[in-house]
């Protein structure tokens, strides 16, 4: 499975998988730049799609196929902030996770989102360490299923944050 902006249709974004002699468009989405893509394969081996955009307006989406159609988890563009990062993990039981920087269109007025989907509802954790500058973010589970995060604070080495079930800690100091 691959997920990208497809620049040849309108920027739209595709999901494509490998039936074992080419590839083959499983879904396109939004007639324009769909933003940050990040893909997730459950257990059953199907991808989850999480994007800004995917749903036709600009907020974050995160949509299931399974096997037959994409189908939405949860409501359309459940955040409607500006996404300028994001990343998905599935817990055990095929829920996703999902890490996102967030802004008014500029790096420095960035926030660290995190939400997982309780099988209902997307529940919010509270947000996650401030300060600095961030470009990019990265999104584990735990042993525990509980989020990691790796975040790239400005020009300096990248910092890894674990949710301990009541709070985000810094784990380790800065990479050498």
């Amino acid at each position: 499975w691959v997920a990208y902006n497809d620049w040849v249709n309108d920027g739209r974004a595709t999901v494509q998988r490998w039936n074992g002699q080419t590839w083959e468009v499983v879904g396109q989405f939004a007639p324009f730049v769909a933003g940050f893509l990040d893909l997730a394969v459950d257990s059953m081996g199907y991808p989850l799609l999480a994007g800004a955009g995917i749903a036709g307006g600009s907020g974050l989406s995160v949509i299931r196929w399974n096997g037959t159609s994409w189908n939405l988890i949860g409501p359309a563009e459940f955040s409607s902030e500006f996404i300028t990062s994001l990343s998905i993990a599935l817990d055990l039981d095929d829920n996703p996770v999902i890490a996102y920087l967030t802004g008014a269109g500029s790096v420095e007025q960035n926030l660290v989102r995190v939400q997982r989907w309780n099988g209902s509802v997307w529940t919010a954790f509270p947000t996650a360490p401030a300060g600095f500058v961030r470009r990019e973010i990265g999104l584990v589970l735990d042993t525990n299923g509980h989020p990691v995060i790796g975040l790239q604070y400005g020009e300096s080495t990248p910092k890894i944050w674990g949710w301990d079930g009541s709070q985000w800690n810094l784990l380790g100091g800065d990479f050498a």
